[in-house]
């Protein structure tokens, strides 16, 4: 197992090293990547994109999954303990994290939906960070669908044989307004404080944060998700102090 590791380590850096043209629209390991200033730094981050995705092969592969179990504990709304010990998450299915808006009602409702009942994982692999990800199924009802189709969980495009059926839930819940959707946590006005209308903006591939005032470019086109744990801000160095950076379509 160690030489196993020990190859996938090497043959990660041999393989995913190599120059990046950032020139060529910026892509790479299906993420995008605004930071254009160093090609090192671009290729020392595919590197290890790359290592993360050997690891959860062999994860995957030197892993026994047991996919009949008994569920002892939820979470979070996408995130489960198992009879065993196994740490499982809804594949295709991003609840709400603790503490934001409507977490506390996605994992009410996955308790509701699995909790103390026994569950069939499909499709399971392991991901880097060692837990189990798989399609959940109880009495033959797929979870993960339920989750998203009810604006508990949002669809992020991953790649499953229950790809079209996630895509259609997370259109029907967007388009009827359901959990994550609905006026609470998807905002384009601030509700609260009308005054407060800097808008604290989360691009949740690459972790950046970004504020946009009135002035800015693209103000009317962002959303608010305080799912997301987006925010609204008074001024400028309140959400500088919280992390976010001006966006680069604000003018003034």
């Amino acid at each position: 197992m160690v030489a196993f590791l020990a190859v996938a380590v090497a043959v990660a850096v041999a393989v995913v090293v190599e120059p990046v043209d950032i020139n060529q629209n910026n892509h790479y390991t299906g993420l995008v990547t605004k930071n254009t200033k160093s090609k090192n730094k671009l290729s020392f981050t595919k590197t290890l994109l790359g290592l993360s995705t050997l690891l959860a092969v062999f994860a995957t592969t030197a892993t026994k999954i047991d996919t009949s179990l008994k569920v002892k504990d939820i979470i979070d709304g996408d995130t489960f303990i198992t009879s065993n010990n196994q740490r499982v998450r809804l594949f295709g299915a991003d609840a709400p994290e603790l503490g934001n808006c409507y977490s506390s009602e996605a994992k009410s409702y996955l308790e509701s939906l699995i909790l103390n009942k026994k569950v069939i994982l499909a499709e399971p692999r392991v991901d880097v960070y060692g837990r189990v990800v798989a399609l959940v199924y109880q009495n033959n009802q797929l979870i993960n669908i339920d989750m998203v189709k009810n604006g508990y969980a949002r669809y992020e495009g991953e790649t499953s044989s229950q790809k079209d059926k996630f895509q259609q839930a997370n259109s029907f819940a967007r388009e009827n307004n359901l959990g994550i959707y609905n006026s609470f946590c998807y905002q384009s006005e601030n509700p609260n404080n009308p005054n407060c209308n800097i808008k604290g903006n989360i691009e949740k591939s690459i972790g950046t944060k970004t504020y946009h005032l009135p002035n800015c470019g693209e103000y009317n086109r962002t959303i608010i998700e305080t799912s997301l744990g987006e925010e609204w801000f008074c001024s400028e160095s309140e959400a500088v102090k919280a992390g976010y950076v001006k966006s680069k379509n604000c003018h003034h």
